[in-house]
């Protein structure tokens, strides 16, 4: 009881002051005093709660692998197989159906696919024979003369058509592929055999 005494007469010493200064000496006492009081009271119910809030740490995490995109391979396309000379078709013509004398000619080679899948034809110079005749008279052809050029491949896709083209100076052969003199007017005659395949021939003149 005695400590009990002891504070109150604490208490109300600070809360009604009895002495010689002024009264705003003692309020200013009361406002520390009661600011003392107040953190005390903090402190003791922070210690009661277990001190200040702890944040729980979170557990070890794996962020998330960047997921790997796979790329799919690139696709080599089929190998287109070889034309069979048997089912491609080849159609002659020339780029007009008359010339003067000594005039050039295009000569044109139209190959046709009917079948359902395409196909390839490779062949070099001395593959394509071109030949033009007059009657029993052979005035002109590549056979023997061709030049030295790389092969070359003409793909026809199913169902398609591929050109392929020869120019004829309008002269006559001689003996060791050089020019002679200009064709004379009449009718002529292409014939063709290009990459085993045998051309349709076509007629076409030569004028004066």
């Amino acid at each position: 009881m005695a400590g009990l005494d002891l504070t109150i007469r604490i208490v109300s010493t600070v809360l009604w002051p009895v002495g010689p200064h002024e009264p705003r000496v003692y309020w200013i006492r009361r406002g520390v005093f009661l600011v003392v009081i107040v953190a005390i009271i903090v402190l003791v119910v922070s210690l009661l709660s277990g001190g200040g809030s702890n944040k729980p740490t979170s557990g070890p995490h794996s962020s998330p692998s960047p997921s790997t995109s796979t790329s799919s391979p690139p696709v080599t396309p089929p190998a287109v197989a070889a034309c069979n000379p048997s089912v491609v078709t080849l159609v002659l013509s020339t780029s007009a159906s008359g010339y003067t004398s000594g005039e050039s000619a295009t000569l044109i080679g139209a190959f046709s696919n009917p079948s359902t899948t395409p196909c390839r034809l490779t062949s070099t110079p001395s593959d394509e024979t071109w030949t033009i005749t007059s009657g029993s008279d052979h005035i002109w052809t590549t056979k023997g003369c061709a030049s030295t050029l790389p092969a070359k491949t003409i793909k026809i896709k199913a169902g398609g058509t591929k050109s392929i083209q020869m120019v004829w100076d309008g002269h006559r052969l001689n003996s060791g592929c050089t020019a002679g003199s200009a064709a004379l007017p009449g009718e002529y005659v292409l014939h063709a055999t290009l990459d085993g395949v045998k051309g349709k021939p076509a007629v076409f003149h030569v004028t004066s």
